[in-house]
């Protein structure tokens, strides 16, 4: 199981703040103080990340297995990090965060089904999954359903991640409808 560079970082800075005070007792900073330290940071970490994959701190071409395995290892570190002792303020952190963590995996699991959706749009040699026995009525339902699911315009909510791709299956669809059509 990999983590990110992101995690190791805080991994580390943490071990090594924990082995200070064990070796200084004078020490002002408790261990429930750095670990509210910690967990702040990373909180912060996550909140202030803008793409959803740099919020689950995957590449933006990563598996949706991949993204799946950050989100739970993140959102595990922070319930585990989180105390009774907590502040409010801190738990309010923390809940954005878990917050923005969920809606970065349901957004990377709707990139990953619209790349599929386009790729098969625009291998298919029948895009629009009709027979020849379907009218022109049936045909333009069928498309309109498609072009609004692939559209560029519609997919620039993904960086331009899934531009070409879109664009692929918009050619697709019609000229498919174009055959119906005529």
């Amino acid at each position: 199981m990999t983590t990110s560079i992101d995690d190791h970082i805080i991994e580390k800075s943490i071990t090594n703040e924990i082995i200070t005070i064990f070796k200084n007792e004078d020490s002002q900073k408790s261990l429930y103080t750095i670990m509210n330290d910690q967990l702040r940071q990373y909180a912060q970490m996550i909140c202030s990340a803008v793409q959803s994959y740099d919020v689950l701190g995957v590449a933006a071409t990563a598996s949706l297995v991949n993204a799946q395995r950050n989100y739970d290892l993140r959102r595990d570190y922070l319930t585990m990090m989180l105390t009774e002792g907590s502040s409010a303020e801190l738990r309010d952190l923390v809940q954005e965060a878990e917050s923005k963590l969920t809606r970065a995996l349901e957004h990377e699991c709707r990139y990953h089904e619209l790349r599929e959706t386009c790729k098969q749009i625009a291998t298919s040699s029948n895009p629009l999954g009709l027979g020849s026995w379907a009218s022109a009525a049936d045909a333009k339902k069928a498309y309109r359903s498609l072009v609004t699911q692939v559209h560029p315009d519609v997919l620039k909510a993904f960086d331009g991640r899934l531009e070409k791709a879109g664009n692929a299956a918009t050619r697709t669809l019609n000229v498919a409808y174009e055959r119906y059509r005529s």
